[in-house]
């Protein structure tokens, strides 16, 4: 048994909308090459998608590469729940096996004899207070000459507009009580050299950068309603007060500005998000 703590999702799945909008086009496009060669030259291939979530990103491989067998964990069955009946709904669940899983553990859920072509996650270590211990695990369930695929955000590089005064107190915000509740702002620029501390050999490993922006209504509507809610309840708001990063004010202008910023047709958000590669 792992002596390992088990991880938390320091967000909840309160709020899940946002996790919807993922599919691999725009959330896993720098893997889908490496997903076609693959398909092309090997029968069957296998897929661990760790973390996976609503299940979006995980039913989206699955539409694209019909011949990819997947498994999808989770630490909650809740959200297990929520991916399976999207999979349904998407018509690939008999392509996908679905399972609870510690990420520090993951050989528990999977097997000791059990490896898989591609091990992928997606916004998962940026949470993580042990990260380099949970990409050995992602490691060791990598096929030798397989894949190992992660993409975080690097928090620090929000770029809003408008950048007003509270957006400005918002970011910093969201950074303090990231860090605070144990992720990592700076996961994204991070994914190289936590790859080599896991063991990785640092001329196998690639590293790259890609972006999300929301800036269409209904892409504001969907995130900025995601960060208002953050900030008026849950472990965001929790930390803020317990910590006295902000006060109960500071976060209800903050929240104000956010409906602003749906509103605004000029509105927008951009970020940046490391993405991995490593060949085993």
């Amino acid at each position: 048994m792992s002596s390992t703590t088990e991880p938390t999702y320091a967000p909840g799945y309160t709020t899940t909308t946002h996790h919807e909008f993922r599919n691999a086009h725009n959330s896993a496009a720098y893997l889908l090459p490496t997903l076609e060669r693959l398909c092309a030259t090997t029968a069957n291939p296998t897929l661990l998608d760790v973390g996976c979530g609503s299940g979006t990103i995980t039913a989206s491989f699955a539409q694209l590469f019909p011949t990819l067998r997947i498994t999808a964990v989770d630490l909650s069955p809740q959200i297990l729940a929520r991916a399976k009946a999207h999979a349904e709904s998407a018509g690939v669940a008999d392509r996908i096996t679905f399972k609870p899983a510690n990420v520090y553990d993951l050989i528990a859920t999977v097997g000791t004899d059990t490896q898989f072509d591609v091990v992928h996650a997606h916004q998962m270590l940026v949470h993580l207070s042990e990260p380099v211990k949970a990409m050995q695990q992602l490691l060791s369930v990598t096929k030798p000459g397989g894949w190992l695929a992660c993409r975080d955000i690097c928090m620090r590089t929000f770029a809003l507009y408008p950048d007003t005064v509270r957006m400005q107190a918002w970011t910093r915000l969201q950074i303090a009580t990231h860090d605070a509740t144990g992720g990592s702002s700076t996961a994204g620029a991070s994914l190289a050299a936590w790859a080599v501390q896991a063991g990785a050999s640092r001329d196998r490993v690639t590293l790259g950068m890609g972006s999300w922006l929301y800036a269409s209504p209904d892409e504001r509507k969907v995130w900025g309603g995601t960060f208002r809610d953050r900030i008026l309840s849950g472990t965001m708001r929790t930390t803020a007060l317990r910590l006295g990063i902000a006060s109960e004010a500071e976060m209800e202008e903050m929240a104000k500005e956010w409906e602003r910023w749906i509103e605004n047709e000029a509105g927008c958000c951009g970020s940046l998000h490391g993405e991995l590669l490593v060949q085993k």
